[in-house]
């Protein structure tokens, strides 16, 4: 599987046509329902026998190259993910930066925030260290949608419909959440 598009220095029209476009996101509201409904599945999927033994945090890798490397965290209460963070260690000259995702109440908060060398290793084990944030908004209902339980706009309400950011960032999160998550990758 490969890396998902990052959505901060190479984020180009050429990208999000290729990377999002044509993976049939292209803003079709039929297309956009079944998403939804993919990340309500994926958001359950962690096991129910793992449930009983509590809170857990799990923790993906994948190398870009010799020096860049993808972590995703994955925070879990029972047996649903509430938060995702995902830490791009800025390969070998870049400060690093953190895509989080938290989901609550039929919402998805999306934040962007961008770090310095010196707080990788903080970021690697799992700590929260100040980071300024580039850009943060919620899909769902805080966005003004009719109800409660809706993430997508209805259709008809164009001004409500999705950014190409927003898709990438929600293709981004449902490729995450359907990674396997192994029992060794429990950090915690």
């Amino acid at each position: 599987m490969q890396s998902p598009v990052m959505a901060d220095g190479g984020l180009t029209p050429d990208r999000v046509r290729k990377g999002v476009l044509q993976r049939g996101l292209a803003g079709r509201l039929s297309v956009m329902k079944w998403v939804v409904v993919a990340l309500f599945m994926a958001l359950t999927e962690v096991s129910v026998a793992r449930a009983a033994d509590g809170d857990k945090v799990y923790l993906l890798e994948e190398g870009e190259d010799a020096t860049s490397t993808h972590y995703y965290f994955l925070y879990c209460v029972g047996d649903m993910v509430q938060r995702v963070r995902w830490v791009w260690n800025g390969g070998a000259q870049n400060d690093p930066t953190v895509t989080e995702y938290v989901m609550k109440g039929g919402t998805v908060r999306v934040s962007h925030l961008k770090g310095v060398r010196e707080q990788l290793p903080d970021l690697l084990a799992g700590k929260e260290p100040s980071l300024k944030t580039v850009s943060s908004y919620v899909l769902g209902p805080e966005k003004g949608y009719d109800k409660e339980d809706q993430i997508l706009a209805p259709s008809g309400k164009a001004d409500q419909a999705l950014t190409a950011e927003q898709r990438v960032d929600l293709s981004n999160l449902l490729e995450i959440l359907a990674r396997e998550r192994p029992a060794e990758a429990v950090l915690r």
